[in-house]
């Protein structure tokens, strides 16, 4: 009866030995997927601030574009005006008044497209923020220890 028990004893041992390895392995594997999910999520934060400083040096370009733009349209038109007087007082050809009116248009479509460039480049702005909080959703979900819900 004592060998009996004793064996039981081993195999008991045996059994609890491999449910601590097991445990052990477990562990290591969750340590090491925690690990992983905050090495992903802080990528994810320093990519969306990469995201916006480029962002932000597109509008700071666009800014300075339009600005350039708008000069010229500014130009462009007042050459239109002198170009009507002088047209009018027979000192212009209709030709040289045709190239000042097609100047001020081509200046108007550099102001439109600059705008729109700039436009596009605040949206990227917004798209840094978003993915920002995404990145910040997981870097948190990460501390905690489990994956956000969709």
């Amino acid at each position: 009866d004592l060998a009996v028990r004793f064996t039981a004893a081993r195999a008991e041992l045996s059994a609890a030995q491999a449910t601590l390895r097991t445990a052990e392995i477990q562990l290591e594997l969750t340590r090491t997927d925690a690990d992983s999910t905050l090495t992903i999520a802080r990528g994810g934060l320093t990519q969306a601030a990469a995201l916006g400083r480029v962002s932000k040096t597109a509008i700071d370009q666009a800014r300075a574009d339009l600005a350039a733009a708008l000069a010229q349209r500014e130009l462009a038109d007042a050459e239109l005006q002198r170009s009507q007087q002088l047209i009018a007082s027979g000192a212009l050809s209709a030709s040289h008044y045709d190239a000042r009116k097609a100047q001020l248009a081509q200046t108007e479509a550099a102001v439109a497209q600059t705008k729109a460039r700039l436009a596009g480049a605040q949206t990227g702005i917004d798209s840094a923020a978003g993915a920002m909080q995404n990145a910040q959703g997981r870097l948190s979900a990460a501390w905690e220890g489990s994956e956000p819900t969709v």
